[in-house]
């Protein structure tokens, strides 16, 4: 197994829960590890079991990866002989003959000389369990059909030929890799030796799951989770840069402030100075000559005037339904271009708008809301788009205040 110790660990995080889930008809039971990164060695954070799928939901860490497996009711591993370039619509007919895979999501495990181990679930089952996370904004980035993310642990063993025996299942490895699988009632008790660490043969798939998160093996015929993996990657890089401009604006503030503080004590100390020599009350003057000026020049453009920016914008936000978002938002906005040595006016009667709506329907309900606030005079639609069916609509509104 190849660990990686690069960016990938400040993009996805040192940590990672693997979930082995036992499907029992209509409830299910959870074991859980969670597998931690430290100083360049893999840690055991903790095993964990829960015996319904309510606990295991309400107790879930939705910021962690996720790595999954599915066994117990609902899932068929069978063994089967079949050339590698076999189809997935042919190899469903060797394990359930007249089932179409547009139903079934399969996974197939070589054995060596065309010998397969092919598991099967129905759409229907698992996706209903990855709604579930789905809905909790949990993120799993891979699934695996059965125990077969053993294959993690079999090449650390101290034996290359392994015979491991998990809950429900048997299986036999040589030099890393599966050479044979059978069901197995046989007791599962014991612990197994994984490097420096004892890890209970009944959490032993769960911990392999996670060890996913670390290593880079080839492709072992797992389900896709392609595009979970993008947006887990694309919410940690969010996260990553709103941190960071979150400790730039702070720095920045801390600058301001010592800047603001230095400013103040130069102004004390030249009033001072004005006191002491009355000879640069001229100077004074001059200045607040110049201060006036400047205040004047505020006061013909509008930005002094009283305002209800703070009360307009939480009115627009609240009215807002679940299914629209504001993207921007200019109160008072300029007039015409900012043009040097001229006078910026705002226009303090407007506000624009600019969103997206999931709905045109849900976009005019509002806009017929937003006539009912006593506050606004009027409302102009100045563009409306959409560019296909069911796509996001753009628009851009007008406000007119009172």
């Amino acid at each position: 197994m190849n660990f990686k110790f690069d960016i990938q660990d400040f993009l996805i995080g040192t940590t990672a829960l693997g979930v082995e889930v036992n499907l029992q008809g209509a409830n299910a039971d959870f074991k859980v590890t969670t597998l931690e990164k430290k100083e360049g060695s893999i840690d055991v954070v903790g095993f964990e079991n829960y015996n319904s799928q309510e606990t295991f939901f309400e107790k879930l860490n939705v910021e962690m990866p996720i790595y999954l497996s599915i066994g117990g009711k609902g899932i068929i591993n069978k063994k089967v002989a079949a050339k590698e370039t076999i189809s997935d619509d042919d190899l469903i007919q060797l394990v359930l003959p007249n089932a179409k895979i547009a139903d079934f999501y399969l996974q197939k495990k070589s054995l060596g000389n065309n010998q397969w181990v092919v598991s099967i679930i129905r759409k229907s089952v698992l996706d209903e369990i990855l709604q579930e996370f789905k809905s909790l904004k949990a993120y799993v980035l891979k699934i695996v059909l059965g125990p077969f993310s053993i294959v993690n642990v079999s090449g650390l063993l101290a034996n290359d030929n392994a015979t491991i025996n998990v809950p429900g299942h048997q299986l036999q490895y040589k030099k890393g890799e599966l050479i044979a699988h059978k069901a197995s009632t046989e007791a599962t008790n014991g612990l197994i030796q994984i490097v420096d660490d004892q890890v209970d043969l009944n959490h032993l798939v769960s911990f392999s799951n996670a060890l996913y998160h670390f290593s880079q093996p080839d492709d072992d015929g797992g389900i896709s989770m392609a595009e979970n993996q993008d947006e887990f990657k694309q919410k940690k890089i969010f996260k990553v840069a709103g941190f960071g401009l979150l400790g730039i604006f702070m720095v920045s503030l801390i600058v301001n402030f010592l800047l603001f503080e230095n400013y103040k004590a130069t102004y004390q100390a030249l009033h001072t100075q004005v006191e002491r020599d009355k000879g640069k009350l001229v100077m004074l003057a001059s200045l607040e000559t110049q201060l006036e000026q400047k205040k004047g020049f505020l006061d013909v453009s509008g930005i002094l005037e009283a305002s209800k920016t703070s009360y307009y914008s939480d009115q627009l936000a609240n009215s807002v339904p679940k299914s629209m978002k504001l993207t921007e938002m200019h109160i008072h906005p300029i007039i015409g271009k900012i043009k040097r040595a001229e006078v910026i006016h705002f226009n303090s009667k407007s506000i624009r708008v600019e969103g997206e709506s999931k709905k045109s329907t849900d976009f005019n309900n509002w806009v017929k809301e937003l006539e009912k606030l006593d506050w606004i005079k009027d409302l102009k639609i100045l563009n409306y788009s959409q560019t296909g069916g069911g796509s996001t609509g753009e628009f851009e509104l007008e406000i007119l205040l009172n």
